[in-house]
């Protein structure tokens, strides 16, 4: 065996177990997670906000205040946490800036509400509890999405879904992403897991995703 061969046996056989040990067979990494696939965000690339905050990368004061407003469709709302990705809004911090403008919507008449790490999970509206779900959803992994407790900071993206979910039982959005946030956090996404997406991607109700989100759902 010539030098440059050798060399290259070895180079192989050092890289090969850090390899298999960085990405083990069966266990999909974020970045193929259902939710991750679905790419809710990116079927409002043609709308003005969601677009906005898709290229700057984060949410600004007044946007945050405007997504967690029952003013602002569902879906939209939804459409703007997505469009950020896992790694911006862990970068931006995004969860403690929703739980910051839910607490100040708990107390509108106080100059000082609670901390964001004091805001409980039952406090939560529905609305808040599905973007802060979300942020959730694609920002920690996927092990803490059945974490339960009853600081909406710790608690786990499936509590606060499950509540967004049975808070509006009438919008379509809500229902859609707890289906895709429960077979993202299951180990192998089953039958039932497929048919609950495909169900809520098809439910009619208000304040519905468009199609293209509703279609990459079911594909994914």
């Amino acid at each position: 065996m010539t030098p440059v061969r050798w060399l290259l046996v070895v180079a192989v056989a050092v890289a090969l177990p850090s390899a298999v040990l960085a990405a083990p067979p069966g266990l999909p990494s974020a970045a193929t997670r259902l939710a991750a696939e679905a790419r809710i965000g990116a079927a409002y690339d043609d709308h003005p906000l969601v677009a906005a905050i898709a290229q700057r990368g984060w949410l600004q004061a007044d946007e945050r205040h405007a997504v967690l407003a029952p003013g602002w469709p569902m879906d939209r709302a939804w459409a703007a946490i997505d469009a950020l990705g896992g790694d911006r809004l862990r970068a931006h911090g995004a969860l403690r800036y929703l739980l910051i403008g839910a607490a100040a919507r708990l107390s509108p008449q106080v100059s000082a509400g609670p901390a964001a790490d004091e805001v409980r999970t039952a406090q939560l509206d529905a609305r808040s509890a599905l973007l802060v779900g979300w942020v959730k959803v694609l920002a920690e992994p996927a092990v803490a999405a059945r974490r339960r407790d009853d600081r909406a900071e710790r608690t786990g993206a499936l509590d606060l879904l499950a509540r967004a979910r049975d808070g509006m039982p009438g919008v379509q959005a809500a229902h859609l992403a707890w289906a895709l946030a429960e077979a993202s956090a299951a180990d192998a996404p089953n039958c039932a897991d497929a048919l609950a997406i495909l169900a809520a991607a098809r439910q009619p109700g208000q304040q519905a995703v468009r199609l293209a989100a509703a279609e990459r759902a079911d594909a994914a």
